[in-house]
């Protein structure tokens, strides 16, 4: 097993663990994602798994105080918007077109 980064969920054993269950007894393991799972491990075994960008809108906000909008922006992949206002669509659109990687046709 090789890996370029310091792996911090997973261990040599676990690794073996899991291969041993596949019925793999003999394989050359590389990893290059500090934070790779043992779910990522099992995904990639399996090859059956697509992992797509995803962002996660949080409705309503027009009914909460600031302090409780500043603890929403902290959730890494959001955007916070109030549909029913029209509030932080603009926002919502630039992030779609950025983390989605959208393309105008």
């Amino acid at each position: 097993m090789t890996n370029s980064v310091p792996l911090t969920e997973l261990n040599q054993n676990n690794i073996k663990s899991i291969l041993s269950e596949y019925r793999i007894n003999n394989a050359q393991i590389s990893i290059h994602q500090s934070d790779a799972t043992i779910d990522q491990l099992i995904d990639v075994l399996e090859g059956n798994r697509v992992y797509v960008p995803m962002i996660k809108v949080l409705n309503k906000v027009d009914g909460i105080s600031i302090e409780e909008l500043d603890l929403l922006y902290k959730i890494p992949d959001s955007v916070p918007i109030s549909s029913k206002e029209w509030l932080n669509i603009d926002e919502l659109m630039e992030v779609m077109w950025d983390k989605l990687d959208l393309i105008r046709m």
